[in-house]
């Protein structure tokens, strides 16, 4: 590939090597970063609404699924919680990406309703994890 000039090339084959060296080393990176950091199962999926806690419900405490309707000045949105995770039925927001994002089942994975101001969270048991200690 030349721009005009004679001998004057964008890519040479090392240029090639190397770019494919670094799109290997993101898509693996990527898969070992999703794999460890969502390979935990959850517990509890925690409901907040405008940042507060709006519910909190254990997975093991629920044998076929749940429903939970969370209506507020913002909008109203149907989520159902089964023991293996959770998923958004419905949403009075016009784009309904929350709803597209399907059923999440892993621990740290949300679901997030910004015009709503709704965010539903696979919690891990593990809670203990301190990042700062103050006094």
């Amino acid at each position: 590939m030349t721009n005009g000039v004679r001998g004057v090339r964008y890519f040479t084959k090392y240029d090639k090597v190397i770019a494919f060296i670094i799109v290997v080393a993101s898509v693996l990176s990527y898969m070992a970063f999703s794999f460890f950091v969502f390979s935990e199962s959850p517990e509890k999926v925690e409901i907040y609404l405008d940042g507060k806690l709006y519910g909190e419900y254990r997975l093991e405490e629920i044998t076929t699924e749940r429903i939970v309707k969370i209506s507020s000045k913002y909008g109203k949105n149907i989520l159902r919680i089964t023991s293996d995770g959770a998923q958004m039925l419905g949403a009075s927001c016009p784009d309904k990406k929350d709803v597209k994002d399907g059923k999440i089942t892993k621990a740290g994975q949300v679901i997030i309703c910004v015009p709503n101001r709704v965010l539903v969270k696979l919690v891990a048991g593990k809670t203990d994890n301190i990042d700062k200690v103050t006094y």
